[in-house]
């Protein structure tokens, strides 16, 4: 049996939502699944005679932006709905685990100044997508980098 995907999660929550009444729920899941739709990335796809959902990191994607896009709005409600979608996201990272895991991505990659901070962004994005704001982390990798470089 396959794990259950992000899609598949916000179309279930929304039944849910629907069965308990959650006017709020189902309205910000419903939004979230209008974006989905509307983004070519998501579009399910025929393989093979196969039906292929579309992959975690689009959808993930998508409700970023949307959470972003509602964040903007410092509004009860709009909180409300961010707290919602969070449910849909991976855990984020402590900063502890942050440093220590670019401590070792730097190390891996062989990046000694900022200029190869392309490498560790495109590393640690490869391996951990989702479960940190990417603003953090490129800010994080670029004051490792600074200081490795005045060495």
């Amino acid at each position: 049996m396959s794990k259950e995907t992000i899609l598949q999660r916000l179309k279930a929550e929304k039944t849910s939502a629907m069965k308990a009444k959650d006017t709020l729920k189902k309205g910000i899941i419903d939004t979230a699944l209008g974006e989905i739709d509307r983004d070519p990335r998501c579009r399910t796809k025929i393989v093979n005679g196969e039906k292929q959902e579309p992959k975690n990191e689009a959808v993930l994607d998508v409700i970023k932006k949307l959470v972003k896009n509602l964040s903007t709005y410092e509004t009860e409600q709009g909180k409300k709905e961010i707290e919602i979608l969070k449910e849909f996201m991976p855990e984020q990272m402590s900063d502890e685990e942050l440093d220590t895991i670019i401590s070792d991505l730097i190390v891996s990659t062989g990046a000694s100044s900022p200029r190869e901070m392309g490498k560790v962004m495109g590393a640690f994005t490869k391996q951990y997508n989702g479960k940190a704001d990417n603003g953090v982390v490129s800010q994080i990798i670029k004051q490792k980098l600074s200081a490795l470089s005045e060495q």
